[in-house]
């Protein structure tokens, strides 16, 4: 079986556009949110981790806050008893968008910088309730994160 990689992207129209971007760089995508298919998407994604396959996903959401991480992550994480990964990236050259997300698009050949620290979804659930745990998440990302 060869490994692939699964993205989550919004139930939305607007992820229209990032699905057909992922399927254009071969990741393969789970659609679903908070207000559209979260349910289902978490299901998808833990039967994926089991088969063998890695995932993404954006830890605040396609709506936001920046920076605040929502409890999707940490509810795959725990049912698929996989730790988290968390990877935050910082560009030398690059293009900031003037969204809720401040997206970046790196400039060609730019410096790209990315820091990672491993998670256990337990670790994080000693914290108490789900919404403490992505408290704890945010703010162990903030640790990785300069911009």
């Amino acid at each position: 079986m060869k490994r692939k990689c699964f993205g989550l992207i919004s139930g939305s129209r607007d992820g229209a556009w990032l699905e057909a971007f992922y399927g254009w760089s071969g990741i393969y995508s789970v659609r679903g949110s908070s207000s559209r298919g979260g349910t289902k998407a978490i299901r998808d994604l833990v039967r994926k981790l089991k088969d063998g396959h890695d995932i993404g996903i954006t830890p605040d959401g396609s709506r936001g806050p920046c920076y605040r991480a929502k409890a999707g992550g940490i509810l795959v994480a725990k049912l698929s008893k996989v730790p988290l990964l968390l990877v935050t990236f910082e560009y030398g050259r690059h293009f900031q968008l003037n969204s809720w997300d401040r997206f970046v698009i790196p400039f060609p050949f730019s410096t790209v910088l990315v820091r990672t620290h491993l998670v256990s979804a337990v670790d994080l659930l000693n914290h108490g309730s789900i919404e403490d745990a992505a408290g704890e998440l945010s703010q162990q990302l903030m640790k990785l994160t300069f911009d």
